[in-house]
């Protein structure tokens, strides 16, 4: 029975006309749109956070261009100029020089004599440098003051293999003292050359031949040095006329903040100016990076999303439009970078105060539409001396016409006597009411009454009852 059923189900609906299978398509479907949503809301977050990532990074190289221009050495930087003088070509070979930012802007003159050599010298050459030379016994090398290596060689020693036991003797003797070696030794043309790991006078080397090695090698003659490449010599220049003396090339402690390095012999005119080339380079590199992050922010700001994208790339666009926090961050880019600093550096003031000492170009003479002081005053004590009435409370001032009107404005209050002139309130007393002009108001012949009529009528009950209070004038004194 059960076979039947089974086989019935899978006929979809050839009996009961009820397609089972696209049925459960359907459901399956419908309840796979939440995750499908979902998983659609998790790609777009994810491109959201690749898009703040690339954000971040543009950001930090701003930041870190920014920071470079936040540093006084950034504008404090200076370089060293060289001119060649008596008749050389270039410094080049002579002396060249780096300051630090602290260093003084001045000028010298420097002449390199002599230069600081390491002391070398050689022994004779061998047919072949691998062969044993059958020399056995102890010599040792002393340099200056510092210190002695000592070597000991064996028969079956080549020239190759001493002149290795050289060097592992000096930077034994170097790594216990923690310091440079004493000495090296070198393999040239099938020799072994000597040279002193210290530059200047008190670094020559002595050489002492306790079993003969050294004059067999043919290093000594007769107890004296046979072969000597370099002897070993101190700097000498003068600086300005002033002559001095270092052990080595490199001197430090000759001017301030000034380092010398010494290269061969020659007089040149050493200059230290500003490196306005290190703030031009800042400047530019913040201004780089600022545009680049402007721009990546403007594109994402305006591009529109795809429709049916086809990678990654076409997804994430459109994502960040209309972004706050892009259009926050822009903002404030935008703003830091206008808004006029409030403490500007000792620099910037130096620069806006000389540009504010210039002498301005001379003003043109314009007409002042301006109300000069004494031509108000003027104005003033006119007014408190004219002999008209002045303006009631709750009245607009109108200045009197001089040249006579051709129309006037209709009044209402026709059936009123005109008040006679009243002066000038003295001090007091109260000012009178305001003369009511005695003009007829033009009414229309027929139809009901204009509302600026009525407007007129009730304006005209308040005037006239504020008038009948002022028939008792009060006994304190009143200033106009």
């Amino acid at each position: 029975m059960s076979t039947i059923s089974d086989a019935l189900f899978s006929l979809s609906g050839a009996t009961s006309g009820i397609d089972w299978g696209t049925m459960a398509d359907t459901i399956i479907e419908n309840d796979s749109k939440p995750i499908t949503q979902w998983e659609e809301k998790q790609e777009k977050l994810e491109l959201k956070i690749s898009l703040y990532e690339e954000f971040s990074a543009l950001f930090k190289t701003m930041q870190s261009s920014l920071t470079s221009l936040k540093l006084t050495s950034t504008y404090s930087a200076k370089a060293t100029e060289f001119t060649p003088l008596d008749g050389a070509s270039s410094n080049v070979g002579i002396v060249t020089a780096t300051a630090t930012a602290d260093a003084a802007i001045a000028q010298y003159e420097i002449e390199v004599v002599q230069k600081a050599q390491a002391h070398r010298i050689a022994s004779d050459r061998v047919d072949d440098a691998s062969t044993a030379l059958g020399l056995s016994g102890t010599f040792s090398v002393d340099v200056g003051t510092l210190g002695s290596v000592d070597v000991t060689v064996e028969a079956s020693d080549s020239l190759a293999s001493i002149s290795s036991k050289i060097n592992e003797a000096a930077a034994a003797w170097g790594s216990e003292n923690e310091t440079t070696a004493l000495v090296s030794a070198s393999l040239v043309d099938r020799r072994i050359v000597l040279t002193s790991g210290l530059t200047g006078a008190d670094s020559a080397m002595t050489l002492t031949d306790g079993d003969g090695i050294l004059a067999s090698l043919g290093f000594l003659d007769s107890g004296s040095v046979k072969n000597e490449l370099n002897v070993a010599q101190d700097a000498i220049l003068k600086l300005d006329g002033l002559t001095v003396t270092r052990e080595t090339n490199e001197i430090t402690d000759l001017i301030d903040n000034v380092t010398l390095n010494v290269v061969g012999t020659g007089k040149v005119q050493m200059d230290i100016t500003l490196d306005a080339q290190t703030a031009v380079e800042g400047l530019q590199a913040f201004t780089d990076s600022y545009n680049e992050l402007m721009e990546w922010i403007n594109i994402r700001l305006s591009e529109e999303t795809v429709e049916d994208p086809e990678s990654d790339f076409e997804r994430a666009w459109g994502l960040l439009h209309g972004d706050s926090t892009l259009w926050q961050a822009k903002s404030t880019l935008r703003n830091l970078i206008t808004t006029p600093s409030t403490s500007p550096s000792p620099a910037a003031r130096a620069i806006r105060s000389t540009a504010s000492s210039a002498p301005s170009p001379p003003a043109t003479a314009r007409p002042s539409s301006k109300r000069t002081p004494s031509s108000s005053s003027t104005t003033t004590a006119s007014r408190r001396r004219s002999t008209s009435a002045s303006p009631t409370r709750g009245t607009r001032w109108r200045p009197r016409s001089t040249a006579p009107s051709t129309t006037r404005r209709a009044n209402p209050w026709s059936s009123r006597p005109p008040s006679p002139t009243a002066s000038s309130p003295s001090r007091g007393t109260r000012a009178s009411p305001s003369p009511i002009p005695t003009t007829s108001w033009p009414r229309r012949a027929s139809g009901p009454t204009p509302r600026s009529a009525r407007s007129a009528s009730r304006r005209k009950q308040r005037i006239t009852a504020r008038a009948a209070s002022w028939s008792s004038p009060p006994t304190t004194s009143w200033r106009p």
